[in-house]
């Protein structure tokens, strides 16, 4: 428990009222984590983690900028629409929601319907690169838990 404390100081900084937040979300933390000992750890490769970490600070500040530069535009340059990603080196599992959770940091992106091969993707501008966006996510959260078992 004292690592979720740890972790939400970090996080929350001075900001006492966060604790509000904080100690349930510690809590519930706390009870998945301590139900979940006998699950299966999937380790973590060194290198790929720190080019993981590089792609996500990069689509957080690109998206942070994109948000602020829509917003603050006078003319609402979006073209909306969705797109079908077909998932071909993520295992159903932890690494497909990780990847939901990251494709979102994407300037312009919103990830819903996750089905058994795939996940729709809403984005604010049809005519960017996403699909391209969307295999470097795919490739560096294949290359941080490892390839995918080949089906017989």
């Amino acid at each position: 428990m004292v690592l979720f404390v740890g972790l939400w100081w970090l996080l929350s900084g001075e900001d006492r009222q966060s604790w509000i937040v904080g100690v349930p979300t510690i809590i519930l933390a706390w009870w998945v984590f301590s139900r979940s000992r006998g699950a299966v750890l999937v380790p973590v490769r060194l290198g790929p983690l720190v080019s993981f970490l590089r792609l996500f600070f990069n689509f957080s500040v690109r998206g942070s900028v994109d948000v602020a530069r829509r917003v603050l535009s006078r003319e609402m340059d979006i073209d909306p629409g969705v797109v079908r990603f077909t998932f071909t080196k993520l295992a159903p599992g932890g690494g497909r929601l990780l990847f939901v959770a990251v494709i979102g940091l994407c300037p312009g992106t919103l990830c819903f319907d996750l089905g058994d091969d795939s996940v729709s993707v809403h984005v604010l501008d049809r005519n960017a690169p996403i699909n391209d966006e969307l295999c470097r996510v795919e490739a560096a959260i294949a290359a941080l838990f490892g390839p995918v078992a080949e089906s017989a």
